[in-house]
């Protein structure tokens, strides 16, 4: 699964934006945190046991409770200790006793540590413990915060109490969540074959986190820009279940393994490696390649007011903002703990990443004091909101600066907006594309 001038006009776009074309994209698509879910320490490789795989191939996800400051498929962050479930058909719900009730709709709360279900009965007080929620019709989990921006599901449900929180877990099969995961990850419009390309890749993606999830946390994935965004059966379309049925069980290898199948909005112009982006050694597969089309000739795709997915200029900047910036994010704050807000702030570029011709290593320096970033911990800190994507330049104004870039996400693995081109300006198939993302790799059925 979810970065031009980011003032009020153009917030309003994208959240008009996100609406219209994209029902909020992800892995870096969500314009909010969208940094994808990856732990230095996981591996770049997995062995699979395919029988082991498809035979235990129900994907747990967490739908609720989210906490990205900005979602626009999810909404705000949730009141995790409220959710209520609606079916058009009763539900059976059960606890550590057996079943519980059958209700077609209702609310669980955590009061004083216990669950209560509230009913147009009456209340249910219950020992902590975990529930199972299951049912013949699809069935609507409701976030009390979030009412319009709540989603239909498939599968079943475990309910766990964390603390003073609630989480709840679709359990369901990988096909069935992929039908949840395309739509809200691409455009049901685009070609088929950039859909069936995003489908390869979120299963690719889907059964690496499958199988390399923590054993002491209870899901795979949540349903967020951390991982890929999933929507149940709300964005469902007959083109994107065609791509998922057209593609089934296909995923990606390297050496024989499966890859951990990163994706974005768009490059820029030229994808680039994971050990640039992420620092990450172990991933052969993502090295970086130019795309098969010009800048110039996307933009041609795009209305004028999304031009800044090619290009974006960020607002402009006081010096007073960015060391403000610096000072607050874990990375960069001991570097900057003697700099004054008030005091001005100048930069000089040391490195550069050639390829793109953006900053790789700046030097802040106020006076005698100096203090050196990279470019992701320039983006961490300002924060991913505000910055489109990894390659940019500095431009220096009277009264503070800007930062222009290309392209929209992390850079690493498929374009997506680079597949749909392939698709229908190259007559690429979803093969071809995702070879052209992912070197090395070879695409094969489980």
């Amino acid at each position: 699964m979810t970065h031009k001038l980011v003032n009020y006009f153009q917030l309003i776009f994208l959240l008009l934006f996100f609406s219209w074309a994209w029902q909020v994209q992800a892995n870096d698509f969500s314009f909010a945190n969208n940094s994808p879910e990856f732990r230095g320490d996981l591996p770049g490789l997995v062995d699979i046991d395919q029988k082991q795989m498809m035979n235990s191939k129900t994907m747990r996800v967490l739908v609720f409770p989210h906490t990205l400051k900005r979602d626009g498929q999810h909404g705000t962050p949730d009141d995790a200790s409220t959710v209520t479930f609606i079916s058009t058909e009763a539900m059976n719900l059960t606890g550590d006793s057996g079943l519980l009730m059958n209700p077609k709709k209702f609310t669980l709360k955590i009061d004083n540590g216990e669950f209560v279900i509230e009913t147009a009965t009456g209340d249910l007080g219950l020992e902590p413990g975990e529930l199972k929620l299951t049912g013949t019709a699809p069935i609507l989990v409701e976030r009390k915060e979030n009412v319009g921006k709540s989603h239909q599901y498939l599968g079943t449900f475990e309910i766990i109490k964390d603390q003073k929180d609630i989480k709840v877990i679709n359990l369901v099969d990988i096909e069935t969540y992929l039908r949840g995961v395309v739509p809200s990850e691409s455009v049901s419009t685009w070609p088929i074959e950039s859909l069936k390309a995003q489908s390869v890749a979120a299963r690719t993606y889907a059964l690496y986190h499958f199988t390399t999830a923590p054993s002491t946390r209870p899901y795979h994935v949540d349903d967020t820009a951390r991982f890929q965004v999933y929507t149940g059966l709300t964005n469902i379309k007959d083109s994107t279940d065609q791509a998922v049925k057209e593609t089934d069980s296909e995923v990606m290898l390297y050496k024989g393994k499966l890859i951990v199948a990163y994706f974005h909005a768009y490059s820029g112009g030229r994808t680039d490696s994971a050990k640039n982006i992420f620092k990450q050694d172990n991933v052969p597969y993502c090295v970086g390649n130019k795309e098969v089309f010009t800048r110039d000739e996307l933009r041609a795709e795009l209305p004028t007011s999304a031009h800044w997915v090619v290009e974006w200029t960020t607002d402009l900047w006081t010096p007073e903002f960015l060391i403000d910036a610096f000072k607050k994010s874990d990375s960069t704050r001991g570097r900057f703990s003697t700099f004054d807000n008030t005091a001005g702030l100048d930069f000089r570029v040391l490195d550069w990443n050639t390829d793109f011709s953006s900053i790789k290593t700046i030097q802040a320096k106020q006076r005698t004091k100096t203090a050196d970033m990279n470019f992701t911990e320039i983006r961490r800190a300002i924060g991913w909101s505000k910055f489109p994507a990894y390659h940019f330049r500095l431009l220096k104004e009277d009264d503070g600066f800007k930062f222009r870039g290309n392209g929209w996400g992390h850079h690493v693995g498929m374009s997506q907006w680079g597949a749909m081109m392939m698709a229908k300006h190259h007559g690429a198939d979803h093969k071809t594309i995702l070879h052209h993302y992912y070197s090395g790799i070879e695409i094969t059925k489980l």
